[in-house]
């Protein structure tokens, strides 16, 4: 029976053991009003080479998660609820699934405004290759 060969991977989600543990897949579950942002977004767009020690997400301000309780894993960041599909895609994650992230403009912007709870450094590196990206998006003001 296939039940039987799934193992719980966390509270309510299975996964089958011969696939890999998509982290950032169950973390989407686990927390679906949940949009990975800051350095997480930034590996994910290739704006950075170094896997996030934290998984970062932005969520509704007033929400609450059980994922919250985990501070060693991960980071909430709040935002107000007009605001937070804003700048909202889908993409694959590491292992090809799709979950919610920022697109690269908004990462940027919310990199800039939260520089002081991020590695300075992995900011400043990924808006110096955003600015020098051909492909950006730019918009001409007159």
């Amino acid at each position: 029976m296939i039940l039987e060969q799934l193992r719980e991977s966390a509270h309510g989600v299975y996964i089958d053991p011969m696939t890999l543990k998509d982290e950032y897949l169950i973390t989407q579950l686990k927390c679906s009003r949940g949009v990975f942002s800051h350095e997480p977004a930034l590996y994910l767009h290739d704006y950075s080479d170094r896997l996030p020690f934290k998984l970062m997400l932005t969520i509704p301000s007033g929400s609450n998660t059980r994922l919250l309780k985990d501070k060693n894993k991960y980071q909430f960041f709040y935002i107000n609820r007009s605001l937070h599909s804003m700048g909202k895609i889908s993409m694959k994650s590491p292992l090809g699934n799709n979950i919610n992230v920022y697109n690269i403009e908004r990462t940027i912007c919310d990199c800039v405004r939260s520089k002081d709870k991020l590695d300075i450094n992995l900011v400043t590196t990924a808006i110096r290759e955003y600015m020098q990206n051909p492909n950006r998006e730019s918009t001409h003001i007159s």
